[in-house]
Parts: C-alpha cells; structure tokens; sequence
C-alpha cells in the first residue's frame, strides 16, 4: 500500500500536484492568474511533499514540525477545493453553451465572476504557501528531520529486557493478545494477530511479554525484527538461527532457497513468530511466504506503525458494522487512496489492498465465498478506537452521530454521517461538500434535487435503501459517474445513456421504456448489470415486439464490449432467445444470474469461456443439460434450479464441473431425486447444496445419491420439502442422505433440514386417500363413457373426497 495518493501524513498532496500539473499543461485562463503561478504553487509543494514524506518516516516529531506538517497537510486540501470547484464550474459551464443568446450571456458574466473569485482564492493560497515555505526555511525543519530519522540505537532494544514487573497497565492488553491467540485452540487453523500504533507506543514490549508467556506451548520460536530498511537474506537467516535450523549456512545467498529451509522446518511443527515493526509491504509478504499454514495451530504475531488511509478511513464505519467489500474499495478509489498499478484496474488494486489489511489481521474477514474472497470484513473494537484516535488528530474523517445532523463551521476534510433522520433541504447542503463519493440509505430522503448534475467529479451514486422514487434528468450531467446503485422501484430517465463512464448499474427497471433500454446500448464501458424486466402482460403484444428487440439489441452490444456480470429478474418474460444471443456475443461474462425458466439450457453456453458464477433455471432438468453445464470449464460456483422433478437419473460425468467449488441443484417438483458422480467427477467440489421435495408421485422416483467420488467434498446440505409426503418417505430420503456422508472417506459435515414438515401425512392417511383415489379414478372412467355430465359430478365427487389436492 506504499505510495497510495492520499495518506494520513500527507493529506492529498500527491493528487494535487498532479491536478496543478494539469492545469498549467491545459493553460486555463483565470483572471488575474497566470500560468507562472499555478507553476509557482505546483513547485513549491513539490518541495514540501518532500519534506511530508521525510515526516512521515521519522521516529518522532518536534512539536513545531507537527505543528507545520499539519499546516501544510490543511493548505493541500484547501488548494485541492479550490481547483475542484473551478474545474467543476468551467465543465458546467461548457454544458450550458448550448442554450439560447440570453443564457449564454449569463453564463459568461457567472464564468467571469467565478474566474475573479477563483483570482482571489489563488492569490490567497499562494500567499499562505509563501509564509510557510518561509517559516520551513527560519526554522530549518530539514534538519531537525534528519537528527529525528538518524538513531543510533535501535530504540526497540531495551523494550525487549523490560521486565514485566516494571510494565504498569499492560496486564490487560496482554491478557487480551493472548485470548485472542489462544482463544478456540480447537482449531487448527494458522492464526496471525497485528498489533498497530505509532512509534514508542510499547507495541514491541506487549509482543515481548506476550512472547514470553506462551512461548513454552509451541514447538519452536523465533523473535524477528524487520526495521525500516530490511535486508530480506538477513531476515531470513536470523530467522532459521532462532528456530534452532542447522541449515544456516552464509553461503546461501539465494532467497527462494532461504524460504524454502524454513517452510522445510516448520512445516511439522507448531511455531509461534513474532515479526516486529513491519515497514513495508513487500517485506512482510517476503516473511509470510516462508510461514507454511501447517494446520498444526502455529500462531505469529506482528507490529507495525504501517497505518495507510486505506486503514484509517474505516473509522467512518459505526461499531459492529458489516462493511461490504465492494463498497468499501470504491470509496477507497473515490478518496483517492489507491494508485495506478499496471496491468490492473484501480478496482482490482483496491482487492489487493482489502486482502493486504486482512492478511496483517488489521480487519476480520466474513462471509467467504466460493474462490476465498470475503464479501465483507469488521473490525475489532479495540482497533476501531486506535484508528478513530489517530484520525481525529489528523483531521481525517469527521464523524457525526446524532438523530438530527447540523452542519458544522470547521472544514470538514470526509464526513461520515451517521444518523437516522435528515430533511431534504440538509441534502443540498451535505452535497456541496462531496464531490466523488455520494450514499443516502436515509428513509426520510425522498428525492434528488436538480442540482445533482452539477457535480462533476461524482463516481458513485448510491441510493440503495432509501426512499427516493425518481432520478431527475440532470443525472445524465454526471460524466465522471462509474457506479449506479438504485432499487428497483426508482424510475430511471431516459438520459442514462449519457453516462459513459458507468461500470456498474445495479437494480434498474425500465418501467416499460423502450428509450430506456435503447439507451443502455450506449453505455459501452458497463461492466456490472442487474436488471429487471417487463413480461408480456404488463406490455402487450405490440409493445412487447419492441421492447424484446431493444433488450437484445442492447445486450448484445454491451456483451461484446466487455459486460462481465449480468444478473437479470423477470416473472414472465422468456429469455430462451436471449441466452443463444448472450451465449454467442458475451464471452466476457463471468457472472451470469437468470430468473426466467428455460425450456433447455443452450448448446452455446459452453462458449462462455470466462463464466464463473452460473444460476440459471430450467423447466425440467435432463442429462444433457447437465452435460453441457460440466463442460464448462471455468465455473466455480453453480445454482442450477428445476421447476419439474427430473424424470431420469442424473449422472455427473468424469472430468466435468473441473473446477467447480460450491454447487447448488433446487428441485421443486413433485417426486425423489436421484443424482450420483462418476469417478474423477467434480474434483475440487468442497460444498454441495440440495433441495428437492419428498411427495411421491406414480412415476415411482425413488431416491439414490452416490457421491463417493467427491474427493474434496466438506460439507453436505439437504433441504427437504415434506410438503403432502408421508413420514415415511421423508425418513427414506433422510436416511439415503445420511448414508451417502457416512460412507464418504472424508467424512464430508452434514446439515439437514426438513422443509414443511408439519404438512407431512401418515401412511394410513395416506394408503385410504390412494384407495380413495383409485375408486374414483375407476368411478371417472364409467361416467366419461356416459354424457359429460357425469364426468363433471366425477370431477365434484373428487373434490369434495379431497382427493388429488
């Protein structure tokens, strides 16, 4: 997470020099500014971030020094606002260019006054850089810097000889470590514990103490100083001496060599590391590498004063909070906190970022998915308050709690906004104060003013939850806008085709607009689509030709443009045609969700050659479908669902579903199920998920699960519907399952649960209702040979017997 764009110590410094840079490669003309100013401001803070990042780096801090880098950390946000807002103004200017001769005239004398006032603010800027430069050279902070970085000593030396009897108040930080090492030894799980502070906090006394306490419970320890500047060889071989390794030879000069004699020691026994004062990234994966996960309940322990942006902006989360993945990193992006990384988008760096804090145990990860992604992380309340402690005397989040919010004097650099009540008119007041990061989830909001198209820089817009139930056609303004977030109940303008940058639309309904979904052709970078459709009935025959022809034409457009998730909520429209269509022009899928029963699952689907999560419907599930489903060979997760109970025994082939890890096969007609793998069938399958209904039919479909085969097979869930079946059938498929994990050689886990269960009937219920049936079904036969009229007193006597309900 080294040189993230903003920082905790450096405020937005680098994004800024980057926006002034712009300016003057762009030669904007302000009144009364020239060029040679903004020049002036982008060198002058280039020097500072300099001396910033020299900051950041020492041990400790005169008191004047924090006093300054908190100055000039303030003065890089100001300078940020300032530009943002002229940017801002220019862009929304441009836009109203196209108006008629009265408008254009006001737009000039506003784009004349905005250009005098931003004059001002230039000019008031440069000269607060001016005084601070001058005061940085009067005081001579570059030199305190350098007497303040340069230690002789190691000042975690002593921390280590301390003894415990000196320590006051750390008895209960150190009995909390240790239950948090210790705590549910059951598991064989490798565990790994951070603890972060700033310099001299007593964080390499705790890890010492704590060191000392349990060492005697482990087969080997070591106690590993990584430093500011480490020496990964040295670190290695200090290592193996400490474990007690005789293969450390001063010759091995070679790395790889290096981590593969200490995964060669440990990987037997139960270690306890302490890795100490952990600068950099890149060092502690060069140190985790060569920590095997031996199972064997090995526990390390880290510190590190390592505390990025990334980690003190999840302070804006309440306590106990769930904080969703997704969410989390694209406000990470918004803040400008992560960098440009080549052959990666910013997304997909902000995942490495999510799973560098987890790595480092800096966030606790849950629900964990198929491929071992977290959906979500939380935090522990103790490292809730550091970083909330850290933040506030950086002026890094304002944190607002209350029913009623009241906008505050003091500049507020991000807002976290945690209130249960707002009006309306409050709204326009927070909006004037974000600029790329907007979510309302507030129940008491019910619309977006106008305004909102003015605000340039905005990425997402996420209203996911409130009560807001129409966007205005000003949304169309928001250029920069990647992410969408609505529900499907809030009417979409037609303007959404204006939003060229958006990656990702979530919960949109067209409310049965063709524009709409003509519209959706033009958003050629989409990449995230949930969508719900109209059936047939709510448009008719007419309008549903057009609106089909639009939908498919759209889609197929976006497919071939890169589109890679697509999840798609209908009650009664057919997408059969639109499969074929996906599954010929959408090759970059890889995630495909579809509510509409198919009457088959397309050949072609195997040509979805990047698809990795799949929930898809049919009527009735066949062979054949399994067997193009199997051959898919990127899928790793897979609902398959049946409207009909399958008529014919399924057999999962050899080698097919290669790399499927979860699988999900719903049932929810009447009668058994019957499904078996061959050998060499599902290879890495770890969870298998079943539901199917008990009530037995004439077909006579009994029950068989052989799964035997299922190498890596760890948990088994059945869910069985006992809706109308007997007991005693619900026992047999009960007992089919049970019998299938019993003889698994992996002794898979095993959940079930019976669905309706106070439905079932007994077996005498049921053998007099089969009679009873039987009788009338003979009954049916005489009169059906007579007049229609007696057919129809069969069909009364059979209703009121309760017969065939």
């Amino acid at each position: 997470m080294d040189g993230a764009l903003a920082s905790a110590s450096t405020g937005v410094m680098n994004s800024l020099l980057a926006k002034l840079s712009a300016m003057v490669e762009g030669e904007y003309e302000l009144l009364g500014v020239t060029q040679s100013d903004i020049a002036f401001l982008s060198n002058e803070l280039s020097s500072m971030n300099a001396l910033l990042e020299k900051l950041a780096a020492a041990e400790k801090l005169d008191v004047q020094v924090q006093v300054w880098r908190d100055n000039i950390r303030e003065l890089s946000y100001d300078i940020e606002d300032c530009i943002d807002m002229f940017m801002q103004k220019l862009n929304h200017g441009d836009a109203a260019k196209a108006g008629n001769f009265v408008k254009k005239i006001i737009g000039k004398v506003k784009k004349l006054w905005s250009g005098f006032q931003m004059a001002n603010q230039i000019h008031e800027l440069k000269a607060r850089v001016v005084e601070e430069c001058e005061r940085r050279l009067r005081y001579k902070y570059d030199e305190s810097i350098s007497t303040a970085v340069k230690v002789e000593i190691d000042p975690r030396l002593p921390a280590l000889y301390v003894e415990a009897e000196k320590l006051v108040g750390i008895d209960g930080p150190m009995q909390n470590l240790m239950d948090w090492l210790m705590k549910d030894d059951s598991t064989q799980q490798l565990r790994v514990v951070s603890i972060v502070g700033f310099g001299g906090l007593g964080k390499t006394t705790l890890a010492n103490q704590v060191y000392r306490k349990i060492k005697s419970q482990f087969d080997c320890t070591a106690f590993v100083p990584v430093s500011r500047s480490p020496i990964i060889k040295k670190i290695l071989r200090d290592l193996l001496t400490e474990l007690g390794s005789s293969k450390t030879h001063a010759s091995e000069d070679d790395e790889r060599q290096l981590i593969n004699n200490v995964r060669a020691y440990l990987q037997d026994k139960r270690y306890l590391i302490i890795v100490d004062d952990i600068w950099s990234t890149i060092a502690w994966e060069f140190v985790k590498s060569a920590l095997p996960e031996n199972k064997l309940r090995s526990r390390i322990i880290t510190t590190t004063r390592h505390s990025d942006s990334c980690f003190l902006y999840l302070c804006i989360f309440p306590e106990d909070c769930k904080i969703a993945r997704e969410k989390l990193i694209w406000r990470w992006i918004a803040e400008g906190f992560i960098t440009n990384e080549i052959g990666q988008t910013l997304d997909q760096t902000g995942e490495n970022y999510f799973n560098d804090l987890i790595n480092r145990s800096l966030i606790q990860p849950i629900d964990i998915m198929y491929d071992g992604m977290a959906r979500a992380c939380r935090l522990h309340d103790m490292v809730l308050d550091l970083i909330i402690s850290l933040s506030t005397e950086q002026n890094f989040v304002t944190v607002v709690e209350g029913e009623v919010f009241k906008c505050s004097a003091n500049k507020i650099r991000r807002l976290s906004l945690l209130s249960s009540f707002l009006e309306n008119d409050v709204l326009q007041e927070i909006m004037n104060k974000c600029s790329q990061y907007l979510e309302i989830g507030c129940h008491s909001i019910t619309e977006l003013p106008e305004t909102i198209g003015g605000l340039q820089y905005l990425q997402t817009l996420d209203i996911h939850g409130s009560k807001i139930d129409k966007l205005p056609p000003t949304i169309g303004n928001l250029k920069n806008l990647v992410r969408l977030l609505v529900d499907f109940n809030i009417e979409l303008p037609d303007q959404i085709g204006n939003l060229q940058s958006l990656r990702m639309l979530s919960h949109a309904y067209s409310y049965g607009s063709v524009k709409f979904l003509e519209q959706l052709r033009r958003l050629t970078n989409l990449r995230v689509l949930h969508i719900r459709l109209h059936g047939s009935s709510e448009l008719g025959d007419h309008g549903m030709w057009k609106y089909q022809e639009a939908l498919e034409s759209s889609l197929t457009v976006l497919g071939k443009h890169g589109l890679q998730s697509l999840e798609i909520e209908t009650n009664d429209y057919s997408t059969s045609r639109l499969m074929d269509l996906l599954c010929c022009n959408a090759t970059f899928l890889r995630k495909l969700c579809n509510q509409s029963y198919l009457s088959r699952i397309p050949q072609g689907m195997q040509c979805l050659v990047n698809i990795a999560h799949l929930d898809i419907r049919v009527t009735c599930i066949k062979q054949e479908d399994l067997c193009i489903l199997g051959a898919i060979p990127t899928l790793l997760y897979a609902i398959l669902t049946s409207l009909e109970a399958p008529t014919e025994r399924l057999s999962i082939g050899s080698q097919q579903f290669c790399y499927l890890k979860e699988f999900i096969f719903r049932s929810y007609g009447e009668g058994g199920l019957r499904m078996v793998a061959e050998q060499e069938a599902m290879p890495r399958l770890r969870s298998l998920r079943l539901n199917f209904r008990a009530k037995e039919t004439e077909s006579k479909t009994g029950f068989e699960f052989n799964f035997v085969h299922l190498a890596n097979l760890e948990h088994i869930t059945a869910t069985i519907d006992c809706y109308m079946a007997t007991r005693s059938r619900v026992e047999a498929a009960e007992a089919t399952i049970r019998n299938t994990a019993n003889i698994h050689p992996g002794h898979p886990t095993l959940q079930i649960e019976r669905f309706r269960e106070y439905s079932t009937v007994e077996d005498e219920d049921r053998r007099k209702w089969f009679w009873r049936w039987k009788t009338v079904q003979h009954a049916t036969k005489r009169f059906s040979k007579s007049t229609q009229e007696n057919a129809s007193v069969a069909r009364a006597y059979c209703h009121t017997s309760g017969v065939g309900k």
